[in-house]
């Protein structure tokens, strides 16, 4: 009798020293290829506020920051009354981004998402047609290096290009790294997989809130995060091709070789019975998305929700110079505050369901939004309610937007067949990126209203903990391979012993 993928790695480990590895190296390209690129951008398209030189015109004494009711006056005074603050260097500084052109700093951060959204469509069906492993180390490469060389942009619109190429990049390897993560993981441990591979996400903006502190010229602070991303690219050569991919794809003394390598590294035996291979169909593309009510259903539901996490997660992550307090502290305090909601997230995953999980997370995200936009008015001239804001938003809504944000990940991969897995994913995380270039100017909506941005936050996050209450539940199941034991609900075995006779001569061999 044939096994299933999962059948196998549950019997020479499901998360066993093999994937602790491989998730020790995708902490690290999330990290380097991600979290500095990206977080980076609350430092070098930050503005350090201004403040007066001639007090014939300009009569303030203090630095004047975005949110205060004066911050506006510059505009109608001469531009030699006024200076930036010496706090720091920026695109903000160096372009002279003010007034008019006040919104371009922001426009430098919202285009990395642009750039998102078009590298998560168009390359989510390349990496379901020619593995996972090509479009991840290619475009990741791709992002290091663009990140790095817009440390020399001689103009704004310069910046902003290579920026937006690097947001493609991303946009481009997360997902097939993340489905890359998924796919080696057994049905025990894929939750825990999908949950501690973005530690070192959090670790590294840490420790990216220590390097501009130290490092205020921009230009020399994307050097320095830039260059280890390049490098570590050469991981191209040691990762393996996904093996579900490969069954997939008929591709079996490949996938048999690599789950061997599996079971020698985790001191297991490979088993001895054949592997199930999935039965050949065509890919999934995005009409597939809409096959069936209940497939329709599971798209917007999971649309709605990676929207709503990504715009409360982001939207805090780029507020954070704007809350009050120091913003090297409160990225630090943000990303510190996010670190315990992987761990969580890897122990909710193996004792409870999916959905109740998502709910309650983003229930209590919402506390923290609401709970910050009722201390708003008073931490402006109270440091107890001050302190008050910055932990109901950089740790309590953060928190568990970054345990939802962790837990729809997981929960998207194992909704769709893997045929069609990518391409969900991809739709998936383009919805997610619309929100994230809206959030890059979360912080402008306090010229309009000092609630906006929480009071938004806190309305996404309710409508999405009760949409994912709709969802089908995904924990302890078998991942789907597929697309018609989806639509149909029909289980792995008995798909399995419809296939039973159908081995090719290639497994006859080896067998």
């Amino acid at each position: 009798m044939k096994l299933t993928t999962d059948e196998v790695l549950e019997r020479i480990g499901s998360f066993g020293r093999y994937q602790i590895v491989l998730n020790i190296y995708f902490n690290i390209a999330y990290a380097l290829w991600w979290a500095f690129p990206v977080m980076a951008m609350v430092f070098i398209a930050s503005e350090p506020g201004w403040k007066c030189k001639n007090n014939s015109t300009c009569p303030f004494t203090d630095t004047i920051s975005l949110g205060d009711d004066r911050y506006k006056h510059r505009c109608d005074i001469p531009r030699q009354d006024w200076d930036f603050a010496d706090d720091f260097t920026s695109v903000v500084t160096e372009f002279d981004l003010y007034c008019k052109r006040g919104a371009l700093g922001f426009v430098s951060t919202s285009v990395i998402f642009a750039g998102f959204i078009a590298g998560s469509i168009s390359v989510s069906p390349i990496s379901d047609k020619f593995g996972r492993k090509l479009p991840l180390f290619v475009c990741g490469f791709f992002c290091a290096v663009f990140n790095f060389v817009s440390a020399f942009s001689p103009a704004f619109w310069v910046f902003a290009l290579f920026r937006a190429i690097v947001g493609f990049m991303i946009g481009a390897y997360s997902i097939p790294l993340f489905v890359l993560t998924s796919e080696f993981s057994g049905v025990r441990r894929r939750g825990t997989a999908g949950s501690v591979v973005w530690i070192g996400y959090e670790v590294f903006v840490m420790l990216l809130a220590a390097i501009a502190y130290g490092i205020r010229d921009w230009r020399q602070l994307v050097i320095v995060t830039g260059v280890p991303g390049i490098i570590f690219a050469a991981g191209y050569f040691f990762i393996p091709e996904s093996v579900r991919w490969l069954l997939k794809k008929g591709r079996y003394t490949e996938a048999k070789e690599t789950l061997s390598k599996v079971a020698s590294s985790n001191g297991t035996e490979m088993p001895d019975e054949p592997i199930y291979l999935p039965k050949e169909e065509r890919l999934g593309d995005i009409r597939d998305l809409f096959s069936s009510l209940k497939m329709a259903h599971k798209t917007l539901g999971c649309w709605f929700m990676w929207f709503a996490v990504s715009f409360i997660s982001w939207g805090i992550s780029f507020s954070t110079p704007f809350v009050g307090g120091s913003v090297y502290s409160n990225v630090a305090i943000s990303a510190a505050a996010s670190l315990p909601s992987y761990l969580i997230c890897a122990v909710l995953t193996v004792w409870f369901g999916r959905r109740k999980s998502l709910f309650i997370s983003f229930f209590v995200a919402s506390l923290g939004a609401i709970g910050a936009l009722l201390m708003t008015d008073k931490a402006e001239h109270d440091n107890g309610f001050l302190a008050g804001k910055i932990f109901m938003s950089m740790v309590v809504a953060k928190l568990s937007s970054g345990v939802a944000f962790t837990l729809v990940y997981i929960y998207a991969a194992e909704l769709f067949p893997t045929a069609l897995r990518n391409v969900a994913m991809g739709t998936s995380t383009s919805w997610a990126r619309v929100s994230g270039f809206a959030s890059a100017y979360a912080p402008l909506l306090l010229e309009i209203h000092r609630f906006l941005p929480f009071g938004i936050m806190a309305g996404l996050a309710l409508a999405a903990a009760v949409i994912c209450l709709t969802l089908p539940e995904t924990h302890d199941q078998p991942m789907i391979e597929d697309l018609s034991q989806d639509s149909n609900d029909k289980n792995h075995k008995q798909d399995e012993n419809l296939n039973a006779n159908d081995v090719t001569a290639e497994e006859n061999t080896l067998l």
